[in-house]
């Protein structure tokens, strides 16, 4: 089974797994299944990537730019 580093990291790295119904592996699908963190990041992730598209004039978040907004609200969320 994937550790929870390892399922961010292959998240960000290839966000199409995080479409509904692709081939994401079983140790991805069982981890998910068993580690509500992960669960809710992949939510947040898929969430951050729907809106961000929404913005005027541009093109799908690619996967830096979710980290970098992640990384934002994790400052905030520090700071407070």
């Amino acid at each position: 089974m994937l550790s929870c580093r390892e399922v961010v990291e292959k998240v960000t790295q290839e966000p199409e797994l995080l479409d509904e119904g692709t081939g994401s592996s079983w140790s991805m699908r069982l981890h998910l299944f068993m580690c509500h963190h992960c669960r809710r990041y992949v939510r947040q992730l898929r969430l951050m990537l729907r809106y961000l598209s929404f913005l005027p004039g541009r093109e799908p978040a690619q996967p830096a730019e979710v980290d970098e907004v992640w990384n934002a609200i994790e400052r905030r969320n520090e700071d407070s």
